[in-house]
């Protein structure tokens, strides 16, 4: 390295003499992980992309981490940061040696990204999340998520904090995920793409939910509701990498829902947890919810998940069902590129085939049977979407790397 006003200059040709040095070897997204190459580079200004230079220079050194994974998520063995500073230079690091390069935060915005992913973990701090210029240091999600009261702030962004270190959420996105495909088909979903306004629209099917499904493979409700953690971590630190106040437009199909759910006691539970988690670690993220298909009762499930939502997020939610109003709202929210992918059953136009089914009702003292039109419900077919095709291909590049296959299911 030649030092020049303080300057840093990383020369190629220093981490080519570096890679002779040693016979093991790394993928540059390897090398990027580093907390060590995090911090040298953090200090210095360098003059190159490293990046395009990493990815360039091939294999450097081969790390070989050793885990048992009982269930997909959990986290791997992290490298030390010893270890780290011999990747970087090649040469044996003294112990401690290494104290003498400046600390960074672990809570602190991360400086640098990869928006096409790799192994590096992505923290709940962004670049220009706001955080950087608050006294407090809190994003300004969390701040607008209490309207503006600092102490409920901080006590979120906290217990955020607490459970991405506690679940690994940092590194969830590097890790291989082989039970993707069974989530999506227990619990279908899916990204449309974005509206005229530049939000990506996600498409949900939460009445198509089929926990038997899941207990059949042996899904457990934790891996599914991580499966969906891993998509929003996908969906805001991959593709809305470079806008850390980003925002999506939500539609949640209903159609399906019957009043039999509210028996399902074990359904209620999981979607109550599911909406606690989603609006407690990822606030302020819906810029519109179109909740569409709604059975005339469903005002009493959405009295039971209200009270989990602040009133910031029931502010942007619209209750639709089937008819010229939901019509105009998708065609509002959507923009004609769109409207186009969504479901027919979508459209008031739509005729639905229906079956005739004996339900019993109480009159009088008197238990009578009477008909009643129930529509059926098809399997969800996921329309052609660019950026569902690139998660579907991130999912299986995870995959390849640690050499494993997506799970097949029944």
């Amino acid at each position: 390295m030649l030092l020049n006003n303080n300057r840093i200059t990383v020369l190629l040709s220093v981490v080519a003499i570096a890679t002779l040095r040693t016979t093991a070897k790394v993928d540059s997204v390897q090398l990027r992980r580093s907390s060590a190459l995090d911090r040298l580079l953090f200090w210095s200004n360098y003059e190159f992309n490293v990046d395009a230079a990493t990815q360039n220079m091939g294999p450097l050194i081969e790390l070989t981490v050793a885990s048992s994974n009982d269930c997909w998520f959990v986290p791997e063995l992290t490298v030390t940061e010893e270890a780290d500073l011999e990747v970087l230079t090649g040469l044996p690091v003294q112990e401690g040696q290494y104290n003498n390069l400046p600390k960074r935060n672990d809570t602190a915005p991360t400086w640098w990204s990869n928006p096409r992913g790799g192994a590096q973990s992505y923290g709940l701090f962004q670049r220009n999340d706001g955080s950087e210029n608050d006294p407090d240091g809190i994003p300004t999600r969390f701040l607008k998520m209490h309207s503006g009261n600092r102490a409920a702030a901080k006590q979120s962004l906290e217990a955020a904090l607490q459970w991405r270190q506690t679940h690994d959420i940092d590194h969830i996105l590097h890790r291989p995920h082989p039970k993707f495909d069974l989530c999506k088909a227990v619990y279908p979903h899916y990204f449309l793409g974005r509206n005229p306004e530049g939000h990506v629209v996600f498409v949900q099917h939460p009445a198509r939910i089929n926990l038997q499904r899941a207990r059949d493979n042996h899904l457990t409700e934790e891996e599914l509701l991580m499966h969906y953690v891993y998509v929003n971590e996908y969906l805001w630190q991959i593709v809305e990498a470079d806008n850390a106040l980003a925002t999506m437009t939500s539609v949640i199909d209903l159609q399906g829902l019957n009043l039999g759910i509210l028996r399902q006691m074990d359904m209620i539970n999981f979607v109550k947890t599911f909406v606690s988690t989603m609006d407690s670690y990822y606030p302020q993220r819906a810029h519109q919810t179109l909740v569409v298909n709604t059975p005339k009762w469903f005002q009493t499930i959405y009295k039971l998940l209200s009270p989990l939502m602040r009133d910031t997020t029931k502010a942007k939610i619209s209750i639709l069902s089937r008819g010229k109003a939901q019509d105009a709202a998708l065609k509002q929210h959507l923009g004609p590129d769109i409207e186009k992918k969504v479901p027919d059953s979508f459209w008031s136009s739509w005729k639905p085939p229906r079956r005739r089914n004996k339900k019993r009702k109480h009159r009088k003292n008197q238990i009578e049977d009477e008909d009643e039109d129930e529509e059926e419900v098809d399997e969800v077919v996921v329309p052609d979407s660019q950026l569902e095709n690139e998660l579907k291909e991130y999912t299986r590049s995870r995959l390849v790397e640690n050499r494993q296959k997506m799970e097949s299911f029944v």
